[in-house]
């Protein structure tokens, strides 16, 4: 099955389809529910990622397309459990998403494992075939012969596609990036 977003501002950030954004904007804008775990980036450093608990559209989109750096998207459950925003859906790579269905079927907590079963309603799994460390995104600037933090989006298409701030299409080969990817 392919899907694709038909919201224009979901399409204006999304990397693929936006399907994901649209289903939580979605879920938002009926009450099914309170908020996103996701993966969000520093502004001065569209690769470097960070988790956010995304509670509006404005948020969520912030949280669109693809990073191939690491985010700790599932530090942002401890945040939606202090404020105790629920139901909420969590948006993770494979080792997040395992990671809370462990959780949630764990024993050992109880209270936290309670939590996560009765307000994660939602889990999104995205694909994940390999991430760079911080540092092999400054080695792409290197090889492109850019600043680093200039680049806005990356995406992973048979070879690496880098997108400038300034709108610029950058490509790269993949065979050369690949080197710095993560064991």
């Amino acid at each position: 099955l392919y899907a694709r977003s038909t919201d224009p501002e979901v399409l204006a950030k999304c990397q693929d389809g936006g399907v994901v954004s649209t289903m939580i904007v979605h879920g938002l804008e009926t009450g099914t529910l309170k908020g996103a775990v996701a993966g969000d980036v520093f502004p001065d450093n569209r690769q470097v990622g960070r988790h956010k608990l995304a509670k509006t559209k404005d948020e969520v989109l912030s949280c669109a397309a693809s990073r191939y750096t690491y985010a700790p998207n599932t530090l942002a459950l401890q945040e939606a459990m202090r404020q105790d925003v629920g139901p909420i859906a969590v948006v993770g790579v494979p080792c997040q998403v395992d990671g809370v269905r462990l959780q949630q079927h764990s024993s050992i907590r109880m209270g936290m494992s309670n939590w996560y079963r009765d307000n994660i309603s939602l889990v999104f799994g995205l694909f994940c075939s390999e991430s760079f460390t911080h540092e092999s995104i400054e080695k792409l600037g290197e090889i492109l012969e850019v600043d680093s933090k200039k680049i806005d989006n990356i995406n992973i298409k048979g070879k690496d596609v880098v997108r400038m701030d300034d709108g610029e299409g950058l490509g790269v080969s993949l065979k050369k990036f690949r080197e710095f990817a993560r064991p």
